[in-house]
């Protein structure tokens, strides 16, 4: 929890805040097995995700509006289509995922429940008109019909299969709320989930190189085809192509 907080903040906006509590935790931390340094130099937490950094001053124009229910006006840089949108919202919820920040909010120009990262939102500002309220169950139910931070539009079932290496450690993972797993004959394991989007979901794919395998549907299939296609191209036609044979 102690490194929870301090990475929580990398911006320092909380630090006031929060201090107190960081302290309140290191002497709990020291009360049972001596000092406290000794218990934080013993235990080693890494981040294992990309942090991006998000700008204080937008960090709390987004956590007023949120508070005292009121919309939010930004311009928004939608770095998976590369265009840059002005927005209006009804904030609904923050979230940290994979250690970086997210607004639920329904957007008043889409119509929809969308999910907004802060570090792509450009001079955010606090307007008076009350925020249109959603139910938290309601919102909920919508992000976890897809994988990851993409949702929305009509869902599909995912199904994998992981060899016996990879296996080892998939079968103690959860990638989704709704994943199922099942044991294979020979160690492996199938897994499924739905989801909406494969952007999130090919990225986590390849982390297992040759030792996972797409089984449905045909579409999520191609996605990584396409992709590995990609990479390929990207490094056979580089100067390594004389060194290594496709």
């Amino acid at each position: 929890m102690h490194h929870l907080l301090r990475e929580i903040d990398s911006g320092g906006l909380l630090t006031p805040h929060i201090q107190p509590l960081l302290e309140r935790i290191r002497t709990l931390m020291g009360s049972g097995h001596g000092d406290a340094e000794q218990v934080a130099a013993r235990v080693k937490l890494i981040n294992a995700n990309q942090h991006r950094t998000t700008d204080p001053v937008a960090f709390e124009v987004v956590g007023n509006s949120l508070m005292l229910r009121k919309r939010l006006r930004f311009s928004y840089e939608g770095r998976h289509r590369n265009e840059v949108t002005q927005r209006i919202v009804s904030p609904q919820r923050l979230s940290y995922y994979r250690e970086n920040w997210y607004l639920d909010a329904w957007c008043h120009d889409k119509n929809a429940l969308r999910k907004f990262a802060l570090d792509a939102m450009n001079q955010p500002v606090m307007t008076e008109e009350t925020a249109h309220e959603l139910s938290l169950d309601l919102v909920n139910r919508t992000l976890a019909e897809g994988y990851g931070v993409y949702f929305g539009g009509q869902t599909q079932t995912a199904r994998l299969r992981f060899n016996v290496t990879a296996a080892r450690w998939v079968r103690h993972e959860r990638w989704h709320p709704e994943q199922a797993m099942t044991e294979l004959a020979d160690g492996g394991i199938e897994m499924s989930f739905p989801y909406s989007d494969s952007t999130e979901l090919v990225m986590d794919v390849l982390r297992h190189g040759d030792n996972v395998e797409i089984l449905e549907p045909p579409a999520l299939r191609q996605a990584l085809i396409e992709r590995v296609a990609a990479m390929q191209k990207l490094y056979f036609s580089s100067g390594l192509s004389t060194r290594l044979t496709p």
